[in-house]
């Protein structure tokens, strides 16, 4: 009996499915956690990374256990030809890790960004959402070790940031490819470019990707939770059953981060939690293993404010209290106005300081700023006599405790901002 190790990190929560998942195909599956013995996954013919929240999304989801040395296993594994599947969390680490779409090499080539339900070219919402989906097998059945199928599955997903997202060159590639496993589909099986057949925003509908050799797969809906997605695991049993297909691994050119330079806004806050960072601490640890072990690291949360308004300050402490920006109960602020910082304190307001250290700041904006965009709304909203045309937001990133060849090793790693959705900022 072929089996499937179910690797789990912190915070995954469908393990239970998946291995119900994998036995009902007649396969055997072993929730395996991520600090067990790595060296035992010789022993499974196939792999699975469930769903859930992996270190509760730190940083960005999917990117701390993309940095786990199991990971590095796995990728070997991969090249005797061994089966991958990774769903919806599990879809998220591999494409961090550069395995999907693995289009010559193994380096990050494209994202998972937060959803945008579009209909007749308006956003009707972003961010989580769940619901019922039809799957089409969109490439030559059989192509993978997870399409031979030929029926529209129907399954559901519950996400937050499942949008495919890379460069237009790319997408030819997978096209040519036939890399494209799984399309958003209707009950007709047509795929229409648009909520709510298409739930995510998703380029070109993708639901699911596979790497040029076939045998390794991230995608979003979840096949596991009922036999309605069955078709894809039994798959995977008839492409064991037929053998391995072992391939060498091609480096492709690696990219480097791109920096951009950031803009003044009119008005500018800093804000950090008064309680420890748990999101800080754990990209920093994931640092000092991936890049230098004395790497330092602080985060905070960046909002630009542009305005017309006159009084900048007034409007900073209207802002401030609203309570859409941060909360003073567990938060403090700095901000700048100009080439002027100032600290805030309820009782005093705002009081001019000194100039803080931004040396080696940077800041990771979201390419489509969901989060800006909404508290821009919320404050036409709740502030109507403030002048304010736009608020955006970053989080912000201090690197410390190494130079700047290490500082540069950080970036390229891009464990801090996903270059397919995001934009970096010195």
């Amino acid at each position: 009996m072929y089996k499937i190790a179910v690797i789990t990190f912190p915070g995954m929560n469908r393990e239970v499915e998946a291995k119900r998942a994998i036995d009902r195909s007649g396969m055997e599956g072993t929730i395996f956690r991520w600090n067990d013995d790595y060296n035992k996954l010789a022993d499974f013919d196939g792999y699975m990374f469930p769903g859930g929240f992996s270190y509760e999304d730190r940083g960005r989801s999917g990117i701390v256990a993309a940095q786990d040395p199991v990971i590095e296993y796995v990728k070997k594994e991969a090249q005797k030809g061994k089966p991958v599947i990774g769903v919806c969390n599990g879809a998220q680490v591999l494409v961090e890790t550069g395995m999907i779409p693995g289009v010559n090499g193994t380096h990050l080539q494209c994202a998972l960004g937060w959803n945008e339900r579009i209909k007749n070219g308006e956003v009707l919402g972003t961010g989580f959402y769940n619901t019922w989906v039809y799957l089409k097998n969109t490439a030559e059945k059989g192509r993978s070790a997870f399409n031979n199928f030929d029926e529209l599955l129907y399954v559901p997903i519950a996400h937050g940031e499942g949008r495919f997202t890379f460069e237009e060159s790319l997408l030819k590639k997978l096209e040519a490819n036939d890399q494209i496993i799984l399309r958003y589909a209707d009950e007709d099986a047509n795929v229409v470019d648009e909520f709510p057949t298409n739930p995510n925003g998703s380029i070109s509908n993708i639901a699911g990707i596979c790497n040029e050799n076939g045998n390794i797969m991230a995608m979003m809906p979840h096949p596991e939770t009922f036999k309605n997605g069955d078709a894809i695991f039994q798959s995977i049993k008839n492409y064991l059953e037929k053998g391995l297909s072992p391939y060498e691994v091609l480096e492709g050119e690696s990219k480097e981060a791109d920096l951009k330079t950031k803009e003044d806004y009119d008005v500018e806050f800093y804000v950090d939690l008064i309680i420890t960072d748990n999101t800080e601490k754990t990209i920093e640890r994931a640092l000092q293993k991936k890049v230098n072990p004395d790497v330092s690291l602080e985060r905070s949360v960046f909002w630009g404010v542009k305005s017309d308004e006159n009084d900048l300050q007034s409007l900073a402490i209207n802002l401030i209290n609203s309570g859409e920006l941060l909360n003073l109960n567990k938060e403090n602020v700095k901000v700048k106005i100009g080439a002027q910082f100032y600290a805030y304190e309820k009782d005093t307001g705002l009081k001019e300081i000194d100039t803080i250290d931004l040396r080696h700041t940077y800041y990771a904006f979201e390419q489509k700023d969901f989060i800006g965009m909404a508290k821009t709304n919320e404050i036409h909203h709740f502030l109507p006599d403030q002048k304010v045309d736009q608020i955006e937001r970053a989080v912000m990133w201090q690197i410390d405790g190494v130079g700047d060849d290490v500082v540069k090793n950080v970036l390229d790693s891009f464990i801090l901002h996903n270059p397919y959705s995001m934009d970096l900022s010195a």
